[in-house]
This record gives structure tokens, C-alpha cells and sequence, in this order.
């Protein structure tokens, strides 16, 4: 194989790679061409469907990005845990795995495998290379390697993976196909709002109709929104950021966003899965402490885990200074001191993580059927106003013309 200056593997391009293949162009030629068509048939309403055009698939590319991103990483941990356990070379066998991929995964894994050859260690390659793993895999992978449980550390982390992927692709699909409801209805609210309803104010001012009540309050809403024309740009933006973060939630990839009291299971689930390593490798549990003090992705979380591995420094009990730190519930420190006493302990905190999880699951999906309802209610409850605003008036006018 053919390396560069500094060690990685030098591939020679292919048509995915190019940023700029024939086949793009193209693309971008006929779509240009396609806008200009519509444009000189029904005129200012091409831009419009162009906008909504651009929504849909801009949001269907960030859904269907996620969940191949969430595949390949499941496969990349799996076959690093198969090579680990058959003692196989891990750089050659990235490399092979990386020639079943294209574009931007494959060049990571490439360096991925350049860094593997030069004797890098895994979990420090899998944080080099951005973008292969979740933060929380390749803080296992590490807690596996320092205890000598490389493979399982592995296979643990993809299982997790696979977990996650599935719990949140329910809520995930749900964000999507809301967010895009909520852009093209955003849209379509402002354009009422913004060339029609001021007409509508003109027509029945010149007949001396009063209006209803609700139709002088949207009124009031559309001048505001005139004079605030970036609330036109700023509302669809943050609607869009905040429905590309809740899939990340949903799967675990954003969990510092996430309040405490909401995310303290599925921490929990995680500390206690590394530390069972630690305890079947009989290591003192301060080591696996230490290690999580220094690598866990949430901040807040490593500032508990470093006050409890100092209490644990100063002669504490390990469970009880996780209990202490609010890292563990009373429950689980009772069983884990049983656990201990008829020597079980790793197989009960795996079990103990397994249940935080599934519990941390269930919370998030409980979340996510009570704010639906909710969503698609103040959908309604838009849509029910600004039907009003505009048939009462007009039901008056008739009235008055018919009398």
C-alpha cells in the first residue's frame, strides 16, 4: 500500500470522492433548468415551490444521514471486536472494511487504519478520527483496554450503539416529519400574513365593515411581523435547529443538552457498564473511576465522577460515594453491596445498566407521546385562528349585503 509523507495511506481518487464529479453538475445544470421553466410558467410561485422543495429534501438527507451514520458505526465496532478477538491485525483489517464504503466514512476509516499501523491504540484512533463513534463507545473501548477486555469492551459498544439507533428512530422520524410541517407551515403563516391579510384589512375598510375581535388581533400579529421582518428568518432557523438536535437526544449523540434529572438513568446505564469491566478484570474500582473523571462526554457528569474517585482516594466506600455524588439510587447501592457480599458483582451492575437504560428509553419515548399531542394540537389551534380571522368577516359582509 502506497503511504504519504506522514504515514496515511495514500488512495487514489474515485468518482465519490471528487467533490465535483460530472454527474453533479449535470444535476445542477437540469435543476437550473428545471427552476428557470417553472419560473417563466407560473411565474413568482417556482421560488415558493423551490423553498419547500429545498425543506423536504434538505430534511429527509438529515434523517436518512443518521441512521446510515448509526449503521456504520454499529459495523465499524463489530468488526473491530471481531479482529480484537481473533487477534488480527486492526489496521490491515480497517483498511479492507474501509474498500465496502465511499466518501467521507471511508476516508475517515482510512485514517483510522493509518493511525492503528503506527501502534496508536484503539481508543485513542476511534477520538482522533471524529466522526466514527459516539464519545460514550470510545469511552468504553478505552475502560476495555485499560482492563485488558478489548473484544467485549468492543461488542458492549456496539450493542449500545444498536440500542440507541433503535430507541430513537421512532422519535426521530416523528422530529423530522414535524419539523418539516412546521417550516412549510411557518412559510405559508407569513406569506398570509405578510401580501394578503393587508389587502383583506383594505377591502372591508372600504365598505365600513368592522371586524371581529380575533381578525383585528392577527391583524395587530401581521403588522408586528412587518416590522420585525427577521423573526421571518430567525423562527424557521430555530425551528430547524431544534428538531436536528432531538434524533441526536433521541439516540444519545447530544446528552449534554439534556437536563439532569432527564439523562441521569442513561448515565447511570454507562457508568455502571464500565465499571462491571473493571470489576472482572479485579482492578481496584478507583482505577475505573479515573478513568470515566477523565473521559466521560457530559461535564457535569465528570465533575461527579472526579468528587467521587476524591472520596474514594480518602478511604470511601466506592458505592457510596457514587450514591453520594447522585450518580446511583439507593436501590441500586443496595444491590450492589449484595451483589458484592455472594460475589456476583459484575453480572449485577450490567444488569443494573441494562435496566437504567431500558428505563432512560422508556422515559424518552413517554416524553415524546405527550409532546406530540401537544405539537400537533397548536398546529390546530394556528390553523383554527386564522380560519376564523378570515370567513367571520367575511360571513359578515355577506350578511349585510344579503340584508
Amino acid at each position: 500500500m502506497i503511504r504519504g509523507p506522514g504515514g496515511e495511506p495514500k488512495v487514489g481518487p474515485t468518482p465519490i470522492d471528487e467533490p465535483w464529479c460530472l454527474s453533479h453538475m449535470l444535476g445542477l445544470v437540469f435543476g437550473a433548468a428545471l427552476f428557470f421553466w417553472a419560473y417563466a410558467r407560473i411565474g413568482a410561485w417556482a421560488v415558493v415551490l423551490l423553498v419547500v422543495f429545498t425543506i423536504v429534501t434538505v430534511g429527509g438527507a438529515v434523517f436518512m444521514r443518521l441512521r446510515s451514520r448509526d449503521a456504520q458505526r454499529y459495523a465499524l465496532l463489530w468488526m473491530l471486536a471481531i479482529a480484537s478477538d481473533h487477534r488480527m491485525p486492526l489496521g490491515t483489517s480497517v483498511e479492507a472494511f474501509a474498500g465496502q464504503y465511499r466518501g467521507a466514512f471511508r476516508r475517515r476509516m482510512i485514517r483510522l487504519a493509518a493511525l492503528l499501523d503506527q501502534g496508536a491504540g484503539v481508543s485513542y484512533a476511534l477520538r482522533a478520527v471524529p466522526g466514527l463513534t459516539s464519545a460514550e463507545a470510545a469511552m468504553m473501548v478505552e475502560v476495555g483496554e485499560e482492563n485488558g477486555r478489548l473484544g467485549e469492551a468492543l461488542r458492549r459498544a456496539a450493542s449500545r450503539q444498536s440500542q440507541s439507533s433503535a430507541a430513537g428512530q421512532e422519535l426521530a422520524s416523528q422530529a423530522s416529519y414535524l419539523g418539516i410541517v412546521l417550516l412549510i407551515g411557518q412559510g405559508i403563516v407569513f406569506f398570509v400574513l405578510y401580501f394578503i391579510l393587508p389587502k383583506f384589512e383594505a377591502i372591508f375598510m372600504d365598505f365600513g365593515v368592522p371586524l371581529p375581535f380575533i381578525t383585528v388581533q392577527v391583524i395587530h400579529a401581521a403588522h408586528f411581523l412587518a416590522k420585525s421582518f427577521f423573526l421571518f428568518i430567525l423562527l424557521p432557523v430555530l425551528t430547524a435547529l431544534v428538531f436536528l438536535v432531538l434524533p441526536r437526544i433521541s439516540t444519545g449523540g447530544a446528552a449534554t443538552l439534556l437536563p439532569t434529572g432527564l439523562g441521569r438513568r442513561r448515565h447511570a446505564g454507562a457508568i455502571l457498564r464500565a465499571l462491571a469491566m473493571t470489576a472482572e478484570a479485579n482492578r481496584p474500582m478507583e482505577a475505573g473511576l479515573h478513568t470515566l473523571a477523565v473521559r466521560y462526554p457530559s461535564e457535569r457528569i465528570r465533575r461527579r465522577i472526579a468528587a467521587a474517585e476524591d472520596d474514594v482516594k480518602r478511604g470511601a466506600d466506592w458505592r457510596e460515594a457514587l450514591y453520594r455524588r447522585g450518580l446511583i439510587r439507593p436501590v441500586e447501592f443496595e444491590v450492589l453491596a449484595t451483589a458484592q457480599a455472594v460475589g456476583n458483582l459484575p453480572w449485577a451492575m450490567n444488569d443494573l445498566a441494562d435496566a437504567a437504560e431500558r428505563r432512560a428509553n422508556l422515559r424518552r419515548a413517554l416524553i415524546a407521546q405527550a409532546l406530540w399531542p401537544l405539537m400537533i394540537g397548536t398546529i390546530g389551534a394556528v390553523v383554527l385562528i386564522l380560519a376564523a380571522a378570515f370567513f367571520l368577516p367575511l360571513i359578515e359582509l355577506i350578511g349585510r349585503l344579503s340584508g
